[in-house]
């Protein structure tokens, strides 16, 4: 019985050890297919690289991110402006400046202005206007 089980192990460990070296020395095997993880990753890598050089290129002013701006140069060439552009008119520059100019003014407007300047337009601080159709009592 004995000599039995040694002869099922020897079976067994040599049924193993071919096991073994089939997956080594296989095109299929594990070390095949580890080449091949790492021919993908490589290319994967190559990709990423081709990627990032593209959009390193692409991104002119640098803060990582393309605007629509580095969009339209980069796919239609160096002249080309975003499709909602619209040129400023010479009447919105003229308002923007107003406007900023108003906003740099150091004139505070209190409601103490707003009765001093009733009274040099000739009206009396305490008489009011009515707003709309003057009703009679």
């Amino acid at each position: 019985m004995r000599a039995n089980r040694l002869s099922w192990l020897a079976v067994l460990g040599g049924a193993v050890t071919s096991i073994l070296i089939l997956l080594d020395t296989e095109p299929g095997g594990v070390r095949a297919q580890a080449g091949k993880k790492k021919k993908a990753e490589a290319e994967v890598a190559r990709y990423t690289k081709q990627l990032m050089a593209r959009f390193t290129a692409w991104d002119l002013d640098g803060d990582n991110v393309l605007d629509k701006t580095e969009l339209a140069r980069a796919f239609r060439g160096a002249d080309a402006k975003p499709f909602d552009y619209q040129p400023e008119s010479p009447l919105r520059k003229r308002a923007r400046t107003m406007y900023a100019a108003l906003l740099s003014t150091s004139m505070p407007l209190t409601p103490g202005m707003a009765r001093s300047s009733k009274i040099k337009s000739g009206r009396s601080g305490g008489q009011r206007r009515a707003c709309g159709p003057v009703q009679n009592k």
